[in-house]
């Protein structure tokens, strides 16, 4: 009988740190292809991500990613065949957009903070809930911590297993 373990919060969110580059170029393909594909023009972006290999998509199948992420549940998401890994990948990524994106910004906010002798504090909550086993469902950070994390991520390697267990 194998036991699932449980991540720690403060490794989850150094992983979500170290994978910024990869995950932010996804968002902004997104961006992109909203609106390149409404004034009707073509788009095409690669996703690259180790261990689930490379993939060519145009703009409205990047749309069609995001839209599904919207409406259909990580569980859902998981047992599609019709989908493969990294189409998977990319549409549980932009699923918790919203959450990712407020942890990268919160690093010019910590950084604004300090530089004004503000006191910063910001909670981090499991943006996936049951389908993501972390040891807590949130932390609260203060903006050194925030800085120290963002600092620390530079030492570690992305892990996109670790996204969702």
């Amino acid at each position: 009988m194998s036991t699932i373990m449980s991540i720690k919060i403060e490794e989850y969110i150094l992983n979500l740190i170290a994978g910024r580059p990869i995950i932010c170029n996804l968002y902004n393909a997104i961006a992109n292809a909203y609106k390149i594909c409404d004034k009707g023009g073509n788009f095409v972006y690669t996703f690259i991500l180790d261990g689930y290999g490379k993939k060519r998509y145009n703009g409205s199948e990047l749309i069609k990613f995001d839209k599904l992420s919207q409406c259909k549940s990580i569980y859902n998401i998981l047992i599609n065949e019709n989908l493969s890994g990294i189409d998977k990948m990319i549409i549980i990524l932009l699923k918790a957009k919203d959450e990712i994106w407020n942890l990268y910004m919160t690093y010019y906010r910590a950084e604004n903070a300090i530089s004004n002798g503000k006191i910063l504090y910001y909670t981090f909550i499991n943006p996936y809930g049951d389908f993501l086993l972390l040891d807590k469902d949130k932390i609260r950070l203060n903006e050194e911590q925030i800085i120290n994390l963002f600092n620390e991520s530079k030492n570690i390697l992305f892990n996109p297993n670790l996204i969702i267990n």
